[in-house]
């Protein structure tokens, strides 16, 4: 059977570029079923960072997250509500994320969906391509492959940051459990790796901005931290991480 895939758009304070982002969505979600997400769920950071439409087609939700202290992941755990809400959490087999900066070219996930309903249960990564990447980004990317290389015993993939990407539904909700601010990328390759999920890359087009990056040089560490750290009943999040995924949304 075809994979379910929902795709969930974080936006934090991205104004126009979540207007942007937005329009393309609405156009792709007229594109066959094969090459969209059979849902979108566009999360907003605080107050809405656009004017939606009158009308929004029935396989686009929009929340927003209140309180948001955890950055992408606190985005992203928003929308987790909107899958129980809408009952898709039994039915969606995959989880799909998108950065809302138009630094990743939208027309490229349509490669990414067909490869995902084409390989049942592995993980599809959007590989970045083309583009002036930072240093910063380009050494963290290096040493968190290295690091979940010597954890786990497997070859990663060769863009373990980027974001974009669809992963399989257990292994997407257990990384956000996990995660903290920016390390759901790390948790989600790792626990592929550790799981056995075929790892798939395709080509994204990647048009970085050098200014406004959200991400810090000190974020490093806790990606590093998230490549190595033992995890357990013991250690983990996940009491913490359902309150919050619980919290109320605002449709």
């Amino acid at each position: 059977m075809s994979p379910q895939v929902v795709l969930i758009v974080p936006c934090k304070c991205e104004g126009e570029n979540a207007s942007k982002t937005f329009g393309v969505i609405l156009d792709i979600m007229d594109m066959p079923l094969e090459y969209r997400p059979d849902k979108v769920i566009v999360v907003f950071d605080g107050d809405v960072d656009i004017r939606l439409p009158g009308t929004l087609p029935p396989d686009v939700l929009v929340t927003r997250s209140v309180g948001n202290t955890y950055g992408k992941t606190g985005a992203c755990l928003a929308a987790l509500p909107v899958l129980w809400e809408q009952a898709l959490i039994h039915s969606a087999t995959a989880l799909g994320f998108w950065d809302c900066d138009m630094e990743y070219d939208l027309s490229d996930l349509s490669s990414m969906i067909l490869a995902c309903r084409m390989n049942p249960g592995a993980s599809v990564v959007g590989a970045r391509s083309g583009g002036k990447r930072l240093w910063r980004s380009i050494f963290a990317n290096a040493l968190v492959r290295q690091a979940l290389r010597w954890r786990t015993g497997r070859v990663p993939p060769k863009d373990i940051l980027t974001g974009s990407r669809i992963c399989p539904l257990g292994v997407s909700v257990q990384a956000l459990l996990q995660s903290s601010r920016f390390e759901m990328e790390t948790w989600m390759t790792r626990l592929c790796l550790e799981q056995g999920v075929p790892i798939i890359e395709i080509p994204v087009a990647y048009r970085p901005r050098l200014r406004g990056k959200k991400i810090k040089p000190w974020d490093l560490f806790f990606l590093f931290y998230a490549a190595i750290r033992k995890y357990g009943a013991e250690c983990d999040r996940h009491e913490q991480r359902r309150t919050l995924a619980h919290q109320g949304s605002a449709q």
